[in-house]
C-alpha cells in the first residue's frame, strides 16, 4: 500500500479574492484566510527625509502619523465586524 509523504517545505499557493467575497467562498466550504498589508503611517523620519540621521534610528509618528493609526484601526476594526456577520 502506497503512502504519500507531504514535504514540509513545500511551498503552498494561494488564490486571491476580493473581500467581499469572504463569506460566498467561506459557505462554499473553502478555506478561506484574510491577509492585511499594510504600510507603517507617517513618521519624523517621512517628514524631514532625513532617513540616515541618528536622531531617526526610531522615529516617532508624527500627530498625522498618529491620525492615520486611528483611521487604520477603526477601518480594520469595522472590517473585522463585517467578516463575523
Amino acid at each position: 500500500m502506497a503512502s504519500t509523504v507531504l514535504d514540509p517545505h513545500a511551498l503552498r499557493t494561494f488564490d486571491v479574492y476580493p473581500l467581499s467575497q469572504f463569506q460566498e467562498l467561506k459557505g462554499a466550504g473553502r478555506d478561506v484566510c484574510v491577509l492585511h498589508i499594510v504600510r507603517h503611517a507617517e513618521g519624523t523620519h517621512n517628514v524631514g527625509r532625513n532617513y540616515r540621521d541618528l536622531e531617526n534610528l526610531d522615529a516617532r509618528l508624527t500627530s498625522l502619523g498618529e491620525q492615520q493609526c486611528a483611521q487604520l484601526a477603526a477601518s480594520c476594526s469595522d472590517e473585522t465586524e463585517a467578516l463575523k456577520a
